[in-house]
This record gives structure tokens, sequence and C-alpha cells, in this order.
């Protein structure tokens, strides 16, 4: 009986800890993501600084524009692309809380890799076949996609963007004859006029630097959606996520030039630049990863990043090599350590189109969204920010699927318990 006693009591204290954990993520969660902090941690793909980073912050802001883009990372880029592209001379303004491009898009893990056959049973079951296939479609438009875009700016060569071969590695068994079973089925069933803007009231956009009225305002804030927007907390989540590049072991030879293998990755031979990895350590949990900030990452966070390749290569990975830019990072193994914020949506797909006003508060048809990717960014964000254009140009496109459309129904049914 005493036995008995103390292994309820056992019971009781952990089921007490998992319960105050889930209501220290409730509270989390419903609070305000805030602002940017001013002093974030400098990711490698920043380095050297883009002469573009600091652009406009000094110039005065104008007191009324046709749109209003907060958010300069890769969503705020594609939605103003496109659109005067599509409608020519217009007057947008994008607002950027630090300097341009240094959110999540500045900080990702430096691939465009569509998480195919790992989502694919859960989307069939949750929106049904045609609609899974349509997302796994969505996704990987953006790897033409993005090439394209570079192609024409003439950034290919500096962006090193290509298409290369992938590898998924498995370490359980069991888990990958799980994938097994079914990725034969999904393969032999995979098959291969100007916009305007009209004259309306213009609503205000609010900024440090003043206030500007504009026709359309355009959230592409991703993680701190919720600080503008306080009815989507709870709907996309900023959670913080750890990134690490290496340098290459001096064990690993070059009989993959070029290619890559989540999480490692080798940029082109192209740029001379020494090879080199990068691994990623995200982590649900009430502190620290359920934090709004890319400040500089945890000990813990850098440890995982850094063993987990080690471990990978084995006797393979050998000591760090040496590199022609070694002034611009770290010493030892590790050059760059740094943090982003992701957007986790609380149904697992982005939200874009048009804010009902039981969420902005105002009348509907003036404030759009597109975030809430969920660390998927570069496999949603470009297409997402496109689609969003055509939305706000009035002109309807059968490629942005319904499940990924902001409605008043989804915003009520979305519910984050549900991936907690």
């Amino acid at each position: 009986m005493v036995a008995l006693f103390s292994i309820l009591r056992v019971a009781i204290d952990a089921l007490r800890e998992i319960i105050a954990s889930y209501q220290r993520v409730s509270r989390r969660i419903k609070q305000s993501p805030g602002l940017p902090v001013p002093s974030p941690t400098t990711p490698f793909w920043s380095i050297p600084a883009s002469p573009i980073q600091k652009e406009g912050s000094s110039a005065a802001l104008p007191t009324c524009a046709d749109v209003v883009i907060i958010g300069s990372g890769i969503t705020g880029t594609a939605f103003a692309r496109t659109l005067l592209d599509l409608d020519g001379p217009l007057e947008v303004v994008m607002l950027e809380a630090r300097d341009a491009c240094s959110g999540a898009t500045a900080r990702n893990r430096g691939h465009i890799t569509p998480p195919l056959y790992h989502d694919y049973l859960d989307l069939k079951k949750k929106h049904g076949t045609e609609v899974a296939k349509q997302i796994i479609q969505f996704r990987l438009s953006h790897l033409d996609e993005l090439i394209s875009v570079a192609e024409e700016e003439g950034l290919i060569e500096e962006s090193q963007c290509r298409k290369v071969d992938t590898y998924d590695v498995y370490f359980d068994k069991g888990l990958w004859l799980g994938y097994e079973r079914w990725a034969g089925g999904y393969a032999a069933r995979r098959r291969g006029e100007r916009g305007h803007l009209d004259d309306g009231r213009c609503g205000a956009s609010v900024s440090a630097r003043g206030d500007i009225r504009a026709k359309h305002i355009v959230h592409a804030t991703n993680g701190w959606t919720s600080h503008l927007l306080a009815p989507m907390r709870e709907k996309i989540v900023p959670v913080r996520g750890h990134m690490t590049a290496q340098r290459a072991g001096t064990g690993l030879d070059d009989g993959w030039p070029g290619t890559r293998s989540h999480p490692a990755l080798r940029p082109s031979e192209r740029n001379r630049m020494q090879s080199l990895c990068l691994a990623a350590a995200s982590r649900w949990a009430p502190s620290p990863s359920l934090t709004p900030s890319d400040v500089p990452t945890t000990a813990k966070s850098s440890f995982v990043c850094l063993h987990t390749l080690a471990a990978y290569f084995g006797k393979w990975w050998g000591s760090e090599s040496a590199d022609e830019d070694e002034n611009h990072f770290e010493k030892g193994r590790v050059k760059k350590a740094w943090s982003g914020v992701l957007g986790i949506s609380a149904d697992g797909l982005p939200w874009v189109g048009s804010l009902p006003s039981k969420v902005s508060g105002r009348p509907e048809g003036r404030e759009w969204i597109a975030a809430g990717y969920s660390g998927e960014g570069m496999v949603h964000a470009w297409m997402s920010g496109k689609a969003l254009t055509h939305m706000v140009l009035g002109k309807d496109i059968d490629w942005l699927l319904s499940p990924f459309r902001v409605t008043e129904k989804r915003w009520k049914k979305a519910n984050i318990a549900s991936l907690l």
C-alpha cells in the first residue's frame, strides 16, 4: 500500500508539472510578441552587409500611399515586385523595424527544400487527396520560381541559387519503413489582364516616424504578426529557432560538390568559399524557444548544433578547415551562430488574403496578410506574397489553395493547442 501511494504521488507530481508547463506556454502565446529587438544576432547570410540594408532609414516618409507593406523579407519583396510588375507606377511604401530583410528571411537554413512525403499523409487526412497534392505542387513551384526570379534580377551567380540532388537519411528503421509503405503509392498517383487599385478611403498605417494614410496595408511580418493584429495571437505563434554555420571537417572529400543533405549544406565552389555545414536546432518548449526574439543563441542550442554534425559524420568529420575569409567570422569550428523567429501557424498552413473585420477591427478589403509559414518560408512565402498581390488588385487566382485563404471560419477554428 505504501508503494502504491508513492507511485501515485510521483504520477500526481508529473501531472502537475505537465499542467504547469502547458499553462506557461498558454500564457506566452496569448501575449504580444512585441517589436523585433534592436540588437539581434548577425546571421551568416548577412555578411558582408548589403548596400541597401539602411535604404530609406533617414528619408522623410510620405503622408499617403497606395500601398503600405509592413515587412521587407521574402513575402514583402514578392508582393512589391509583383505589384509593380502588374500595375505600373504606384506609391508603395515598405516599412521595416530594423534593417532591410533582417528578419526570418535573413536567418533561414540556406536551402529551398519542400517537405513532400514528410507531410503528405497528414495533409491527405486533413484536406483530402487532391488538396494534399495541390499543396505539394505549390511548395514545389518555388524551386523554378525563385531560380527564375534570380535569373531575371541577374542574381544567379551571387545568390548561388541552383537545383541540386537531395538525400534524406533515417536513423530509425521503423520510421523509414513507415514512409516506405506509402511513398510508392504517392509517386504512382502524382501527375506529372492587368489589375487596378480602386479609389477608396485611406486607412492609417502608424510607424515610429509618423502616420501614413494608405488605401491598402499588407502585413508581411510572420512571427510578429500579432503585435499589430492582436486577434491573431494563438493563430500565428512566434518560436525561436537556432542555426550555425560551421567549417566543414577536413575528413570530408569533394565527392558531392554543390549538393546538400539537410541538415548539412555545402555551397557551390563557384565563389571559392571553403565548404561549410549548417545545422538547425529548434524545440517546442516554454523557455527559451517560445520567445519572439532573435537575440544571441543559448549555449545549449549551439552545443546541439555543433555536436549533431559530428555525430552524423563520425570519423569522417575531422578537424575544421581554414577559410579565406577568417576575419569576418568566429574562430574554431563554428563560424557563426544565430537565431531567428519562426511564425508557427495554428493549423499548420500559411494565412493569405484579406483580413476579416473581426481580425483587423476595421472594414474588410483594406488590410491583407501573408504569414504563418511554420518554419517553411522558402517553400511558401514567395508564391503567397505573389498571390496576395493578385488579390489586392481584385484578380481571382485559382492556384492559391482554399486552405491557405484567410476566412473568419478558419480563424475561429484554428487552435494552437493541437500542436502542443
